[in-house]
């Protein structure tokens, strides 16, 4: 099946349409044994799992795919752990039986200072990327720079989200308002919000949204604030696939264009979404 381009997405979500986004990458790789420190490398020394992994996500239900990218320069394999963590998101997408996209999550602070680095790993990427999100963005200042700097990829769309805080702001001060304008302005075809200090508190930052802007958003809820199990030791988040897919169809219905899920959230909470939620086949539209 062919990959669903941007503008194609784009297009769909200005005519009312909406679309499931994946869940988490990161807390789900280290979940499937992978230590913290090696998330992207994993795309070389344990492809097989990330694989595993989009494809889980797209058994779910979900209609756009994550690649497994977010993360620092930490050295020469930084490149091409980037690379094949892209190219991996691709063939995933190409390989479903139905039409899906995929997008290239991208860190802030990072664009603007590898930008080169990324422009040439893309060109042997097939096939090319066209839709780039920059996630949780707690600097409006540094989200401004990387955004004006992602324009040497010359992407077909380009989606930014937000940490808001549960006073509605970014971590740096900057309130709803002034960042989804400023973002608005300076190119941003998507806008939304991800992570967050309490998943109840997307209601809120939706509808602020909204009334700001007549943008298609992106909403991604963290599964609830992390909590470490004091048996194994490892790390567990409190919100549940049902209780997922309850605060999922309320965004939907308050307007969210796209949502998916963040730390925490698993293929699980995506199915439980759409099992739940969704109307009509594999039709888009709910």
């Amino acid at each position: 099946m062919s990959l669903l381009s941007g503008s194609k997405i784009l297009d769909r979500l200005r005519s009312g349409e909406k679309f499931i986004a994946d869940g988490a990458i990161g807390s789900e790789i280290i979940r499937n044994g992978v230590a913290t420190r090696d998330i992207l490398a994993a795309n070389i020394t344990f492809p097989y799992r990330v694989r595993s992994l989009h494809q889980a996500y797209l058994e779910a239900g979900a209609d756009i795919l994550t690649t497994n990218t977010f993360g620092m320069p930490d050295g020469l394999q930084w490149p091409a752990a980037m690379q094949r963590g892209i190219q991996l998101g691709i063939d995933a997408c190409i390989e479903s039986p139905r039409a899906v996209g995929v997008w290239v999550s991208l860190i802030p602070r990072m664009v603007v200072n590898e930008i080169d680095t990324l422009r040439s790993l893309m060109r042997d990427i097939y096939p090319r990327p066209e839709i780039f999100l920059l996630e949780t963005c707690t600097s409006l200042a540094e989200s401004l720079k990387d955004l004006d700097a992602l324009g040497a990829l010359e992407p077909s769309v380009v989606c930014v989200t937000c940490h808001f805080t549960d006073d509605g702001r970014m971590l740096d001060g900057t309130d709803i308002h002034e960042s989804i304008m400023a973002l608005t302005s300076a190119g941003a075809n998507i806008v939304g919000a991800n992570c967050g200090d309490d998943a109840t508190d997307f209601d809120a930052i939706l509808s602020k949204i909204k009334r700001i802007v007549d943008l298609p958003t992106l909403i991604q809820p963290n599964a609830g604030l992390p909590i470490r199990d004091t048996v194994t030791g490892g790390l567990r988040y409190p919100l549940s696939p049902e209780q997922f897919s309850r605060l999922g169809s309320n965004l939907f219905h308050a307007g969210a264009g796209i949502v998916g899920g963040c730390c925490g959230t698993s293929p699980a909470h995506i199915a439980a979404l759409l099992r739940n939620y969704r109307v009509g086949s594999a039709s888009n539209i709910f």
